[in-house]
This record gives C-alpha cells, structure tokens and sequence, in this order.
C-alpha cells in the first residue's frame, strides 16, 4: 500500500491529468494498445478496432487505462497481490476519500490474465460491469509521437486520424 501511495504521488507531483506540471523533469511513459479483440479458428487473437490505451510511467508498476468510449473515466490496472494464482491484475477506480488519514478509496472493477501460448504478448481484460470477453491489452509499448499534445498511433496516423 505504502509503495502505491508513494507511486501516486510521483504521479501527482509530476504529471497532471493530460497535461504536465511545471516541473523541469516530466516523467517517460509507455503507451499499450487496449483493443477488442476476434479469435481466429486456430484460437490466434487479432485486433478488430482500438479501444483506449493504457499509460505505464516510468519507475511505476501501476498502468493508466483510457478507454475512448468512457471519456473522463480512467482505471488502473496493478498486479495483483491477494490472489495471483486466479488473476495477475486488478483493475481499479478511485475516489477521493473524505477520511483525512486515505486520500483515495480503491474499487476493484475487474481483473487482468495474461495470455500464454500463440497469444503471448496479450493480456485479456474482463471489467466486472462489462458483459465483454473480447477486450485485450498489448503488453508491447505502441510506437508513439506527441503531435499538438495528444498521442497519435502511427498506424493511424496515416490517415490522418487521432487516437
């Protein structure tokens, strides 16, 4: 718990939102693609259409998750600590708490598996409110370009079109 307050207030001190604090040092980050996902009849999983993306910042072990239709929602996803033999990752949401001792309360909102096998490189998000079973993360960093602030995936970029 100790090690997740001191990464969130990394965080907080250093990056704000969508936009960096005016500190001279702005943390690095990776960008992972979160997208829907069809299996072929061998089993392989392929991407159908993009869905957010998830942001790991560097020296922290928490990801950010963006998903595109949720706008202003964001969720993180941690490796699991209670239970790692059911699930490797937890998806959570936070709220500000109103007891001075915790600044957040977490809510566990779904799990994260990471794939073996043909699909090696994927991790299958399943949210508890989603009736889904077809929602994946790369577990490779996207290549990325910042472009008037705002990440632009280089596949679609091409077209001209933003993530």
């Amino acid at each position: 718990m100790t090690e997740q307050k001191n990464e969130l207030d990394f965080l907080k001190n250093n990056f704000s939102g969508s936009e960096f604090s005016n500190s001279e040092v702005k943390p690095k980050s990776k960008v992972y693609e979160i997208f829907k996902g069809i299996a072929s009849e061998g089993g392989v999983i392929t991407r159908k259409r993009t869905l957010g993306q998830a942001r790991l910042f560097e020296g922290s072990n928490t990801y950010h998750v963006f998903i595109k239709s949720l706008l202003g929602e964001r969720f993180f996803l941690l490796p699991e600590n209670r239970n790692p033999q059911k699930h490797e990752y937890v998806i959570l949401t936070r709220e500000p708490s109103l007891v001075p001792e915790k600044k957040y309360y977490w809510n566990s909102v779904g799990e994260g598996k990471i794939l073996m096998g043909q699909n090696q490189g994927l991790m299958k998000l399943d949210w508890d409110f989603f009736s889904t079973d077809d929602v994946y993360m790369k577990l490779d960093p996207t290549p990325e370009r910042i472009s008037q602030n705002r990440v632009v995936d280089n596949e679609q970029n091409q077209r001209g079109e933003y993530v």
